[in-house]
């Protein structure tokens, strides 16, 4: 799996219902910032895309995420230090490739 949700599994497991309104959120939420954080690369405001990648570090490590939650930090790093660069394009691409993944993960084991 590409994601550990047990923590929230057993917090949740009196309502099912509320986990799948929580997972949902997340869904929406981590997909909105990572169209924000595409948004600024893409226009060298590289302070807002800290600002959005920060906003889905704590999700993403609250959902298991490693691989995203790796990826989130070399960018937040880039975002002071490198600006536009190839290895901080690439890094974009792969964290949209496991943000998609999950997502899809997500919605396949949880009915959405």
């Amino acid at each position: 799996m590409l994601y550990d949700i047990s923590q929230l599994e057993f917090l949740f497991a009196d309502d099912p219902a509320f986990l799948k309104e929580v997972i949902g959120q997340f869904i929406e939420d981590v997909s909105a910032a990572e169209a924000d954080i595409n948004t600024a690369y893409n226009s060298g405001n590289f302070g807002q895309e800290k600002y959005h990648l920060h906003r889905i570090k704590s999700p993403v490590n609250n959902f298991g995420v490693i691989g995203a939650a790796a990826i989130v930090e070399a960018l937040e790093d880039m975002a002071d230090t490198l600006g536009a660069s190839t290895e901080h394009a690439s890094l974009l691409q792969q964290l949209h490739v496991e943000l998609t993944a999950v997502i899809i993960e997500l919605k396949e084991n949880h009915s959405l």
